[in-house]
């Protein structure tokens, strides 16, 4: 009935009260799944290496005893921290 809503459905779903509400939270939603991502694929990544030689041996925890690839590295955790604080302005 109405095809000049279908150029941006996300926006148009909420009454104008509402929408920067949703606005922040799709937001916040998208950045917990892309620090998940970043974390899980550092991990990855790194176990991979040393694996490969191609990186010295860390301290890596296997998480989980019946899932493959639930890895935690407290070396590449602590990196990823003191990257992201110096990429805060403060």
């Amino acid at each position: 009935m109405h095809p000049e809503k279908l150029e941006n459905p996300f926006f148009l779903l909420y009454p104008d009260w509402a929408l920067l509400p949703m606005v922040h939270l799709a937001a916040t939603v998208a950045t917990i799944i892309a620090s998940q991502a970043v974390v899980s694929g550092a991990f990855s990544l790194t176990h991979q290496a040393m694996q490969l030689g191609l990186l010295p041996r860390m301290e890596c925890a296997e998480l989980s005893e019946t899932e493959k690839g639930q890895i935690y590295i407290p070396r590449i955790n602590w990196l990823l921290l003191v990257a992201v604080l110096s990429c805060l302005r403060f």
